[in-house]
């Protein structure tokens, strides 16, 4: 594994094709805080991702394996998930307040900014799904 590589244990749901569903633990840095049970901040659970099996890679139902993605790639999914609909709802709620909008009325135009944002990232999924490739390879057990 490469320094500049997030992997994540797993456990292959599904096969089909040259696509593997994978099922993975996640769980915050501050998983293992002994404040955890007080905070509430803590994120743990598992996800499912789709990930792309190599030539001639042979995974089966059941298997454990090591999910990999380049650390650019995580980057550009937080930017891309965290930083632009952040900028898009501040931005719109600046601009409508500045143009002497009532607050409220801004606020909801701003979420409805929002909305249209997600709108054209789920239109754009298959896209995104091209970009945002993860590998696999199998566990050493």
């Amino acid at each position: 594994m490469a320094a500049s590589e997030i992997s994540h244990v797993g456990t292959v749901k599904s096969v089909e094709g040259n696509t593997a569903t994978v099922e993975i633990q996640v769980s915050s840095a501050c998983a293992s805080c002994k404040a955890t049970s007080f905070c509430g901040s803590s994120e743990s659970g598992s996800r499912v991702i789709e990930a792309q099996l190599a030539e001639g890679q042979t995974i089966s139902v059941g298997d454990e394996v090591r999910v990999l993605m380049t650390q650019t790639m995580g980057t550009k999914a937080i930017i891309i998930g965290y930083v632009i609909p952040s900028a898009v709802v501040l931005a719109g709620l600046f601009v409508l307040i500045g143009v002497g909008m009532n607050e409220g009325i801004a606020a909801l135009i701003s979420l409805g900014l929002l909305t249209i944002y997600y709108v054209v990232l789920y239109l754009l999924r298959d896209k995104l799904k091209k970009e945002f490739n993860f590998k696999i390879e199998r566990q050493n057990v």
